[in-house]
Formats: C-alpha cells, sequence, structure tokens
C-alpha cells in the first residue's frame, strides 16, 4: 500500500492534515516551462549557525512562482549573487498543508532574486513548500560552491576537497544543486542526487548513475555531530513504513515547527533511494519520504540538519 492509499483509508486528508488533498500532482501553475538560463543568459553566522545567516519555510504562490521557478524574497539573498542557498521540500508546514513536488529541485539567480527551480522544467505547483536555509556567502565554516570539472568526475559522481570532510567518513553534508554560482553559467543536474565517502574523499553523485555534468554545481555545507540538530538518520523496519522514514530526535519530536534538512547518503551502508525527496509531519514526528510514493529502501541513509524553528541558530552541544 503506498502512502496516499494509507493517508486516505486513516482520514488523515481531512483529520491529520487539516482538509489540505495531498495527491501527487496538484494543481500546477498554469504557465508553460520555460528554461530558467534562458532569462539569466539574457542577463548575462558568524560560521553557519550565527548571524546572518536566516532559516525558513518558503511557499510558492502565483505572484512569486512562474515558469519552473519560485522567487525567495529575504534580507539575506535579495540583490545578493553570493549568497549560499539550501532547500528541503516541506511536504506539510507546521504539520497543515500536503503538496507535491515530485521533481529533482535546485536554486539558481536572476533579477536580483533566488529563486528555487525544477530540474525538468516543470511548472512550480502552487502550494508547494521549502525549508529553506539561506547564508550571506560562502565565508561561513564548512560552506562552499563546489563545481564538477573534468578533473574531479568520474561515471555519475563528482569529487569534493574540504579539510572538514577529507579523510572523515563521519563527517555530514547537505547540498542543493546551484544553477549559477555568483549569477554566472547555468549547467542542469536532472537527477535525484546524494553524497557518498569513498578512498578518503566525500563526493556527490546521481542516484541513477547519469553520468555528472561537467559545470554541475552545488551549495554544500560540511558540518558535524557536534552541531546541535545534526545526525545521519538510517531507514530500518522499525522507523520506516510505506514511503517514509520517521526522525527520531529532540529537535525534531512532538515539534511541528522544525525546520528539517536532508542530503541522501550512500554511506555507511551503500544504499540507492533514487527518488526526489522531502519532508513531512505526522504523528508528532518528522519524516523523510519518498516524492513518488515509493517505499524507502531499507538501509538508506540520509544527512540531517534540524533547526527548531524559523530563523533558530542552533547550538553547540
Amino acid at each position: 500500500m503506498n502512502r496516499f492509499a494509507t493517508v486516505c483509508a486513516a482520514f488523515r486528508i481531512v483529520c491529520a492534515r487539516m482538509g489540505f488533498v495531498g495527491v501527487l500532482g496538484m494543481a500546477l501553475v498554469a504557465l508553460g516551462g520555460l528554461l530558467p538560463p534562458a532569462a539569466a543568459l539574457a542577463r548575462s553566522d558568524t560560521h553557519a549557525s550565527g548571524g546572518g545567516a536566516i532559516v525558513y519555510i518558503h511557499t510558492a504562490t502565483p505572484s512569486n512562482s512562474i515558469y519552473d521557478w519560485t522567487d525567495l524574497d529575504n534580507p539575506v539573498t535579495n540583490n545578493n549573487p553570493r549568497a549560499i542557498v539550501f532547500v528541503t521540500p516541506n511536504w506539510n508546514p507546521n504539520g497543515g498543508g500536503g503538496i507535491y513536488d515530485n521533481h529533482p529541485i535546485g536554486v539558481w539567480y536572476h533579477g536580483g532574486k533566488w529563486a528555487i527551480f525544477n530540474q525538468d522544467l516543470t511548472a512550480i505547483p502552487n502550494g508547494a513548500a521549502f525549508n529553506v536555509y539561506a547564508l550571506p556567502n560562502s565565508s561561513y565554516t564548512g560552506v562552499f560552491v563546489h563545481s564538477a570539472t573534468q578533473s574531479n568526475i568520474a561515471a555519475n559522481f563528482t569529487d569534493f576537497s574540504s579539510r572538514l570532510s577529507n579523510n572523515n567518513p563521519r563527517a555530514l553534508i547537505i547540498v542543493t544543486p546551484n544553477w549559477n554560482p555568483n549569477g554566472v553559467g547555468g549547467i542542469y543536474d536532472n537527477h535525484p542526487i546524494g553524497v557518498w565517502y569513498h578512498g578518503g574523499k566525500w563526493s556527490i553523485f546521481n542516484q541513477d548513475l547519469a553520468a555528472m555534468p561537467v559545470g554541475a554545481s552545488f551549495n554544500v555545507y560540511v558540518f558535524s555531530y557536534q552541531v546541535y540538530g545534526a545526525f545521519r538518520h538510517t531507514a530500518d523496519p522499525n522507523n520506516s513504513v510505506y514511503d517514509w522514514t520517521y526522525l527520531n530526535h529532540p529537535v525534531t519530536n512532538n515539534n511541528p515547527k522544525a525546520l528539517v534538512f536532508t542530503t541522501p547518503s550512500y554511506y555507511p551502508n551503500s544504499v540507492y533511494n533514487n527518488h526526489n525527496i522531502g519532508v513531512w509531519y505526522y504523528n508528532s514526528q518528522w519524516a523523510i519520504f519518498n516524492q513518488d510514493l515509493s517505499a524507502v529502501p531499507n538501509g538508506a541513509s540520509f544527512n540531517v540538519l534540524a533547526f527548531y524553528s524559523p530563523y533558530s541558530p542552533y547550538q553547540k552541544k
């Protein structure tokens, strides 16, 4: 049984989800899928926990969305091509809502705004929500932009180098594709991604084994278990059901206002999860789910960074 069937059977559409219909592919914005690059090429925290970095929920509306993207609007990213933005789809912010966006996503800069876009150029659904973690630039510890080059690509992955991640299999990493770092460039990577550790290096890889494109860029944040709200979650029969796997952490439990960011990790169990993912809140817990309603594979792992509430910096343990 898939997640939606379970939801319907348990009356969660009416009760737990506060009356919103959570059907995959709900009313898309009635606009064609133009390329983000068409417009872009024409226009040719004290640490990450502190000052300047913000965390909030962005919801796509007709006034902030067009074609395959939805514009962010905040003082950190506006008119700032150097901003570093991390995003994770949020199915039901604050325990309400219910909109799927079953597409690989990324961020891009145009006309003074950063935007979240669908890599396959499909329209952003009205009401789709995203957790956003925005930093003014890459000067924060562990934060940088990685670009795939012929020298660091092998098959479906690209190796990156960082003093915090090299020779460190315990590093935790979240990644968001960046279509045009500093407002320059424009390379798609229309595939679900993840990170993996091999030979002393961490890499970003395409889950479907498609070749990594030269020039593809990614916002990367490397952090550790010492950051409160940071952990690696592994799906198992005790914490997973249907297309989701429940998280269990003091920051996220019994907290519908938590903001969760996640990236799949092939390390340590060598399990692929070739699906677009998101997070949702149910039964007093946050969970990671597959947008296409496929079961989360046993042993699949995910790097997680959770904030207790919007705008809150995380603290050291």
